[in-house]
């Protein structure tokens, strides 16, 4: 662990100054507008190049909000009497040393004739040879590359794009129409989803493949032209989960010479394809596949930022309050958050909204109420979040690593993507987990002013508040919606409101304030399920981002802050769901569903969203030293979230 140093920067100075002459017109001081879009501002800053998990950019920003709490006479909450408590995290897979291809008895040249694709897990893989065309099962569009193929524990061997895509080439070079069939699996028609590598590498995993190997398609990246080439190790481009078994992309030239060596035509074979316009799938005889991907996840060092405001009479343990936001984001959109697409990978990604008006936001709070610090009866614990982007993981290390008993904790307040509300909008999410929460929230509301705030008794598990219901507070969940920017390179400063975002965070410090002076402390109650999709489909403009209307419901929580490689880990299973009637308890861990292995989230995900409601699926855990086979019937869940 390396040593933190941070320094009062003028800025500091000048946020404290302003803040603390704000409007005293209400009982709690108003976070400046002006103060908090300075915030804003130098955390969204390029130089801070994201605020990626474990970066330097989120280092500084580390400082930044230390030196800020210091300014205010909070005490420091981290490790051994600093304000950082450290952790590591999981960060992006990296190739190693040990990387091989063999094909029969060919060995393939790596980083010359393949890669792995960026999805690919670490680990090695023998099985028989199998060619499923474009490796797409299309129902929709009459086409299925897998249907009557056995490809259980089979290396795969598939073509990059989809079927005509040869055809299209040829009679565009022509300059002669496109009929309408072979448009289905170009660029923006229906199918073309399923041409992609996240989508060819789901469909061989779901189908039980063991492996894949993509192979450029010759009649549009012909054998040893410009166009023949590899992908670096980077990640795709999109959302969405990607199953983890090992993958790799060939070149042409290595297709052909790999198909030539077993008597066979890469070319020919998908010239027939786009003639017959139906699959050809085939295994090949006696022949096996040897894919080794050394790949393996570097841990990080990271660290939340914690500040305790005393109570009136200077302690600083006992029943608590704490005020959350995470101030990591996407670095350089590498990772698989980034919905900017391949274009976006390399870019920074600021995320001003996401969550830089968050964190601007608490540091608003905790001089607010460091002004009200004679009238606390219990200290305020301030808590700036690591990790969150990457699966809770900074709020899920705090309540197993608390400064303070979680059992004193008598609530926590979230503030997530608070600026970019429309005419004052905000939701406030996780009233029902205590049955105070909804007159109180009416109340600050009216206080504050402005602010037009629509209430949910559930909240998303989708952010940090999430950690602490789970541990039985009672937590709100501050949130303006998502936007065309969401987890893009362009969620810059520019486009926060300032004027709102200092309200919402003002409306967060009065709630803050009454669960620390309040006589009685607020009695947890189970707030009632959410769609975790719940609150991606609430952007006004139209113009939102794809999220996957997942049409099935287990009702199981994975544990987002558990980085292991050996099954999926529950947090947590909802109340009358499928998932509680299959006996599934917390601290289970998937290590299979249908027989096929769940070693990570991702796979897990990929094998339980290919299924339809009413769907039965048998999902083998581990449970302490038991191994058990349990079973689940699926159900719907409205599409529209």
């Amino acid at each position: 662990m390396r040593p933190r140093r941070f320094a009062l920067s003028s800025l500091a100075v000048f946020v404290l100054a302003a803040l603390l002459q704000g409007c005293a017109s209400h009982d709690l001081p108003m976070v400046s507008p002006s103060v908090y879009e300075a915030d804003v501002r130098w955390l969204a800053d390029d130089a801070r190049e994201g605020r990626e998990t474990g970066s330097r950019g989120l280092f500084a920003a580390a400082d930044y909000v230390a030196a800020r709490f210091a300014s205010l006479g909070l005490a420091p909450g981290g490790d051994d009497g600093t304000w950082f408590q450290h952790f590591t995290a999981a960060g992006p897979r990296e190739l190693g040393d040990d990387n091989s291809l063999v094909v029969g008895d060919l060995q393939l040249e790596f980083e010359t004739e393949w890669m792995p694709l960026s999805s690919s897990g670490g680990g090695s893989v023998q099985g028989p040879l199998v060619f499923a065309g474009f490796g797409i099962s299309d129902p929709d569009g009459g086409w299925d590359d897998y249907q009557g193929l056995p490809v259980d524990g089979a290396v795969v061997l598939l073509l990059r794009g989809g079927p005509g895509a040869g055809l299209r080439a040829t009679l565009d070079a022509a300059g002669e129409p496109v009929p309408e069939p072979l448009k289905r699996w170009a660029e923006g028609g229906e199918g073309h989803v399923h041409t992609s590598f996240r989508s060819k590498i789901n469909a061989a995993f779901t189908h039980g493949a063991a492996a894949v190997i993509v192979a450029n398609d010759p009649l549009t990246h012909p054998a040893g032209g410009e166009n023949d080439t590899l992908l670096p190790y980077a990640p795709f481009g999109g959302g969405g989960a990607t199953a983890s078994m090992p993958a790799a992309l060939l070149t042409a030239a290595a297709g052909q010479r790999v198909l030539q060596s077993l008597g066979y035509d890469l070319e020919v074979l998908q010239q027939r394809l786009d003639q017959l316009m139906k699959p050809r799938s085939f295994r090949f005889p006696s022949t096996t596949a040897d894919v080794t991907v050394d790949a393996a996840a570097k841990q990080l060092d990271t660290v939340n930022v914690v500040g305790i405001l005393p109570a009136a009479d200077g302690h600083t343990d006992g029943e608590h309050v704490l005020v959350g936001a995470h101030v990591d984001h996407l670095g350089f959109g590498r990772g698989p958050g980034s919905l900017g697409g391949d274009a976006a990978v390399g870019q920074i990604h600021n995320g001003a909204d996401d969550n830089a008006s968050g964190t601007a936001g608490l540091l608003g709070l905790a001089t607010s109420l460091s002004a009200r610090r004679d009238d606390l009866a219990r200290p305020v614990v301030f808590v700036a979040f690591s990790g969150e982007e990457w699966g809770l993981l900074g709020s899920r290390f705090y309540v197993e690593h608390p400064k303070l008993p979680v059992s004193d904790m008598v609530g926590m307040v979230n503030m997530d993507m608070i600026g970019r509300g429309v005419g004052g909008k905000v939701q406030v999410g996780g009233t029902g987990s205590w049955d105070g929460f909804a007159a109180l929230v009416d109340s600050a509301a009216a206080q504050v002013g402005g602010l037009v705030v629509t209430q949910s008794d559930s909240a998303p598990g989708s952010s940090d508040h999430a950690s602490f219901l789970e541990k039985d507070v009672p937590s709100l969940f501050l949130f303006t919606g998502l936007h065309a920017d969401y987890h893009k390179p362009s969620d810059d400063a520019d486009k926060i409101d300032a004027v709102d975002g200092a309200k919402i965070a003002t409306l967060a410090g009065e709630v803050a304030f009454d669960l620390a002076t309040r006589a009685e402390r607020p009695v947890y109650s189970e707030p009632p399920a959410a769609d975790p999709h719940a609150g991606l489909a609430d952007a006004d403009d139209g113009d939102r981002p794809a999220v996957v209307a997942y049409g099935v419901k287990l009702g199981s929580v994975p544990d987002m802050g558990y980085q292991g490689t050996d099954g999926v880990r529950l947090a947590d299973v909802g109340t009358d769901s499928p998932a509680e009637r299959a006996g599934l308890k917390a601290g289970d861990v998937v290590i299979a569903l249908d027989g096929k292995p769940t070693k990570t989230l991702e796979d897990y995900s990929v094998l339980l969203f290919s299924h339809r409601p009413g769907d039965t699926i048998i999902l083998t855990v581990l449970r302490g030293d038991d191994k058990l086979d349990l079973t689940a019937t699926l159900e719907g869940r409205r599409a529209d979230g």
